[in-house]
């Protein structure tokens, strides 16, 4: 390189080295283009002399069933191929993403703020959520506070753990929330109205069997049918679990109570009806929800004094064919509430609610202070059932229910009787 780069300064004179340069080809590659081009006179022959090498003696006619590669490609591109199956049409509810830029309606952006804050519920959060409701939701109609209070009820059917937090969240919002002029004249619409309506078209909607409905028998195969059953019950129970939060927390009164259970049981119609298995499950979760309390007021005295010596004679009934009317598992229900009764609403729970970590603290006080002891943690837990939230009894007028709370009779009872 550098004889190369000096070049340039030698004027006429040329070194010996640059003037007897001469180019030609390497003898390496001479060699190989030697034996390839001997490769490329034998390519036509059946088998090669090397071709062991390749672990197969195939001939090159029999590498390609298809006629060589290009004749493959050729035929890749003559092949029959199915139709395709066209797609099936677009629902009327199917998913539609929405742009950033594409605005939305009061109603979706009210919908999006309050399932957002939903989420976040817990027992120490209620009345944060609370809070942000009134400030953020900025409810100005009677659709709006629909909206919220349907919202609410929707989570509270769906979420059975947390029912005393979307209860607790009801209260809070019921002093929070505006009132507004009923458009026909009468009481105002406000949240304990607008829960009334929703609470009771949802308990006049409950059917009257949970057999598949019309239809379904076909539509589904039997492992869904019974998931689809299990739902739909999980949900009645639910529902029964929230009432009796409402009625803790005074936003039902104590007649609309015994009003439910006997229109489930029956005591105030024909005797000798036998009601499903799944109305006595929903009379015993409501019991179990509000018995301590129910049972403080004189109506409810008389309506558990109803209720309880019913379910003593169905839980004996027996069929035409001599066998009880109810299976074993009802049969304990039953009694467990009837028990539950005796020792003063006091029973054993396996399944807690939610907590607020101050409640986690003290159990886990209590545990340790049980294994110093020497004795065993409890799986169970001793609770008494159907009290009122302690926050309501340290309030002014925490005592006997006396709020006039608004009538059971806002909402149509049409599909109620009509055999759903």
């Amino acid at each position: 390189r550098a004889n190369l780069l000096a070049y340039a300064t030698f004027g006429d004179s040329v070194p010996e080295e640059i003037e007897t340069l001469v180019a030609r080809e390497h003898e390496m590659e001479a060699a190989e283009g030697g034996r390839s081009g001997g490769r490329s006179e034998r390519s036509g022959t059946d088998a090669p002399a090397d071709r062991s090498l390749f672990g197969t003696r195939m001939s090159r006619s029999n590498t390609d069933s298809r006629g060589g590669r290009a004749g493959g490609r050729n035929q890749d591109r003559d092949l029959v191929r199915a139709p395709r199956v066209a797609l099936p049409p677009k629902s009327a509810n199917a998913y539609q993403p929405k742009r950033s830029d594409e605005a939305l309606s009061r109603d979706e952006q009210l919908r999006r703020l309050i399932k957002g804050l939903l989420n976040k519920i817990c027992p120490e959060k209620v009345q944060t959520i609370a809070n942000k409701i009134k400030d953020e939701a900025e409810v100005a109609t009677i659709q709006e506070l629909e909206i919220v209070i349907g919202l609410i009820i929707e989570k509270a059917l769906t979420e059975k753990q947390y029912s005393d937090s979307y209860a607790d969240l009801v209260y809070h919002l019921k002093d929070q929330l505006p009132e507004f002029p009923s458009p026909d004249g009468r009481k105002k619409i406000t949240v304990k109205s607008a829960l009334l309506n929703v609470v009771q078209t949802e308990f006049e909607s409950m059917p009257r069997t949970l057999a598949p409905e019309p239809g379904e028998a076909e539509q589904f195969d039997p492992a869904e049918l019974e998931m689809r059953t299990m739902k739909r019950k999980q949900r009645l129970l639910n529902t029964m679990r929230f009432i009796g939060n409402l009625f803790l927390r005074k936003l039902l009164q104590g007649t609309i109570i015994t009003m439910i259970i006997q229109d489930l049981i029956g005591t105030s119609r024909d005797v000798d009806a036998v009601p499903e298995e799944y109305v006595i499950e929903c009379i015993c979760e409501l019991l179990n929800s509000i018995g301590h309390t129910l049972e403080s007021m004189p109506v409810g005295q008389e309506c558990l004094q109803q209720v309880c010596g019913r379910m003593r004679d169905l839980r004996t009934r027996k069929g035409a064919d001599g066998k009880a009317v109810y299976r074993g598992w009802i049969h304990n229900k039953i009694q467990d509430v009837l028990e539950t009764r005796q020792a003063g609403w006091v029973k054993r729970s396996f399944n807690p609610m939610a907590k607020t970590k101050e409640e986690v603290r003290i159990e886990q006080e209590r545990d340790l202070k049980a294994q110093e002891a020497g004795k065993d943690k409890a799986v169970a837990e001793t609770v008494q059932v159907g009290v009122r939230p302690a926050y309501l009894t340290r309030e002014a007028g925490g005592g006997p229910d006396t709020q006039g709370a608004e009538a059971w009779q806002e909402a149509t009872r049409g599909r109620r009787n009509s055999g759903r």
